[in-house]
C-alpha cells in the first residue's frame, strides 16, 4: 500500500529457459485473495490464522451421531501462533499424527489438548509421542488434564503420534 494505491501482484511471468515463447506462467490461472483489516503486525492481527482459513476449508463429513463426541473440537492449542496444520493417519499405523507450527517467529511456551483425552469423552485411552517429520519416535510426551505442554521454537514444525493403549 502507497498512499491510497494497493498493489496487488497475482502472477510473475519472467523467461526462462525452455518454456514456451520464453515465459513461464503462460495460460488460464484462478486466484482466491483476501483484504484482511487487522491490528497489529500479522501474528497480532492474526493473519496466519485467517490465510489458513481461506485456504483450507474444513473437510465435512457426515458420521453417526455418538453422544461423547456430539459438539466437540477435536483439538486446540492456547497459542494462536501455534498453528495445528495437519491432522492424518500414521504412514505405519493406524495412529493419529497432529502436526503444528509455530508461525510468528517467536518462542512459544504453550499446550496442545483434546477433549478426547478426557476420560467421560473418551471411548479409549491414548498416549502421544513428539515425532520427527518421519514419524520417528523422539521422546514420550505426558498427558495432563487433557492436555500436552509444549515448547517450540520460533518457526518450528512439531509432530505428535497418537497412539491407542486399549
Amino acid at each position: 500500500i502507497k498512499d491510497s494505491t494497493l498493489d496487488l501482484n497475482l502472477l510473475r511471468s519472467v523467461p526462462y529457459p525452455g518454456s514456451v515463447e520464453g515465459y513461464t506462467e503462460i495460460g488460464e490461472h484462478e486466484f482466491t485473495y483476501s483484504l484482511f483489516p487487522h491490528k497489529g503486525n500479522y501474528s497480532e492481527g492474526g493473519v496466519v490464522q485467517a490465510a489458513h482459513e481461506l485456504n483450507s476449508p474444513p473437510a465435512i463429513y457426515q458420521v453417526k451421531k455418538h453422544a461423547k463426541f456430539f459438539n466437540r473440537s477435536f483439538f486446540s492449542t492456547r497459542d494462536s501462533s501455534l498453528i495445528i496444520s495437519t491432522i492424518k493417519k500414521a504412514e505405519n499405523s493406524n495412529d493419529v499424527i497432529v502436526r503444528l507450527y509455530e508461525s510468528a517467529g517467536k518462542r512459544v511456551s504453550t499446550w496442545f489438548g483434546t477433549e478426547m483425552f478426557k476420560p467421560q469423552f473418551s471411548v479409549f485411552r491414548v498416549k502421544a509421542t513428539r515425532v520427527n517429520l518421519l514419524e520417528e519416535f523422539q521422546n514420550q510426551l505426558d498427558i495432563t488434564d487433557s492436555r500436552i505442554a509444549l515448547k517450540a521454537k520460533p518457526y518450528e514444525i512439531i509432530s505428535i503420534r497418537l497412539s491407542s493403549i486399549n
